[in-house]
């Protein structure tokens, strides 16, 4: 619990100071947004499968990139409320954050990397 609370400090911290990425942030929901349970149901079972199907257990680059591609594709159909745009960004986290980690280390097997690669044993920041 104590490394979840750090790191969530320095990741608070670090993500205040970075410009870089502004515009790609996450943004805050107001309470006048409006908001289809229905819709989002159904968007978020499709994020949920273009995810299970490019961050599973065995995974590879061909099948992170066509997730990707997957999810760009689902994002630019159409304009989304901001609470589905930062489910967007933070699902193409995870795969660019997968893609990134060219090795195989725990539970998570690349086959196009099947070794565990000293350099990755770090805390990767996204």
């Amino acid at each position: 619990m104590l490394g979840a609370i750090y790191g969530g400090k320095i990741a608070a911290d670090t993500a205040a100071n970075d410009d870089s990425a502004a515009e790609n942030a996450p943004q805050p929901v107001t309470d006048n947004e409006p908001y289809t349970v229905e819709d989002d149901a159904k968007c978020i079972r499709e994020i949920s499968r273009i995810l299970l199907s490019g961050l599973g257990i065995v995974r590879d680059a061909e099948t992170l990139r066509q997730a990707l591609q997957s999810l760009h594709q689902l994002r630019n159909s159409r304009e989304y409320p901001v609470r589905m745009r930062n489910r967007f960004i933070l699902a193409e986290a995870m795969l660019l954050a997968a893609d990134a980690r060219k090795e195989s280390r725990g539970a998570h097997y690349r086959s196009d990397f099947p070794q565990t690669d000293p350099s990755f044993r770090k805390t990767t920041v996204a």
